[in-house]
Parts: C-alpha cells; sequence; structure tokens
C-alpha cells in the first residue's frame, strides 16, 4: 500500500512536470502573466489540503488520481509560468536579438539556469502528495483530526493567496 502510495505520487508530479514545461511555454507566449494570477489559488497549501480532502472522500482512485493530477498539473504550471515571466525583458530582448528563438531562449537560457529551484519544486510537490496519501488513507488518525488538517490548510492557503492579492503581503514562491 505504501509503495502504491509512493508511484503515484511519483507519477502525477512527473507528468504534471513534463506537461507543465510545454503548457508554460505555450501560454506565455500569448498572454501576460495577470492573467494567470489566478493560478497562484493552488499553493502549497491549498494543494495539500485538496489533496487530503479528496484522498478522505474515499472515491474510486481513478477519481482521486484525475483530480490530485489536475491540481498538481495547475500548481506546477503556474511554477513554470513564474519562471517564464520572472525574467526581466531587456534580458529576453537581449537574448533574442543575438539570434536566438524564443524557444532556444526557454530551453537553453531559462531551464538550465533555473534547474535547482525545479528540481526543488518537483521534491516539495511529490512529498506533499506522499505526505498527503499517507494520511488522507490513514485508518489509525481520526477522521475528525484529518478534517481539521485539510480546513487548516485549504484555509491558510486561500488566506495567502488572497493576501497576496491585496498586497498584504509579499510574494511568496510557493
Amino acid at each position: 500500500m505504501l509503495m502504491d502510495m509512493f508511484f503515484y505520487s511519483l507519477f502525477l508530479v512527473l507528468i504534471a512536470t513534463f506537461l507543465g514545461i510545454p503548457g508554460a511555454y505555450l501560454l506565455a507566449g500569448k498572454k501576460e502573466r495577470d492573467v494567470f494570477t489566478f493560478l497562484d489559488i493552488v499553493n502549497i497549501y491549498t494543494l495539500f489540503g485538496l489533496s487530503m480532502l479528496v484522498i478522505s472522500v474515499r472515491t474510486s482512485l481513478s477519481l482521486e488520481i484525475f483530480i490530485i493530477g489536475l491540481l498538481t498539473y495547475l500548481k506546477t504550471l503556474n511554477f513554470f509560468l513564474k519562471i517564464l515571466f520572472g525574467y526581466d525583458v531587456r534580458h529576453k530582448v537581449m537574448f533574442l536579438s543575438l539570434g536566438y528563438t524564443k524557444r532556444e531562449y526557454f530551453l537553453k537560457y531559462l531551464l538550465p539556469r533555473n534547474i535547482k529551484s525545479i528540481v526543488s519544486h518537483f521534491l516539495e510537490t511529490f512529498s506533499i502528495l506522499f505526505l498527503a496519501f499517507i494520511i488522507g488513507k490513514s485508518e489509525s488518525i481520526p477522521r475528525e483530526i484529518i478534517g481539521i488538517i485539510q480546513l487548516i490548510l485549504i484555509l491558510t492557503g486561500f488566506g495567502i493567496f488572497f493576501l497576496e492579492k491585496l498586497r498584504v503581503l509579499k510574494r511568496c514562491s510557493h
């Protein structure tokens, strides 16, 4: 059972990462960053809380995997969009003026330059999902305690999102 949860978590994060890179690349060329700020609501706390909620509802495994995979993809897509929009436009223009294409700028400059943060994001998301599977499937932890943990995590995630939008909090990398 523990190995299954490990592989579900690993599978979801791998798929989200491999779909998030081209997804962010395609979306970033079409819109401004402000269009995607709604994705900030899927931070580490809401991912953890909502994943535990989906798992503890005891639906079918394929529905759990789909919903948690969608949440993981949205968080990963947001992460890669922040990488793309995080660099100064003048820097990008300089790179492109040297004869490189936008694709080369993304693949040869942005991704290698941010490999440490990409690995960190991968491991962070994997560990959160694995922990959500362990806690959500646990028979020894009372359902009431799990419900309270879920509520606190979801409210914390939404609170951080709204406080950032009101500019009370500085943007964090989560």
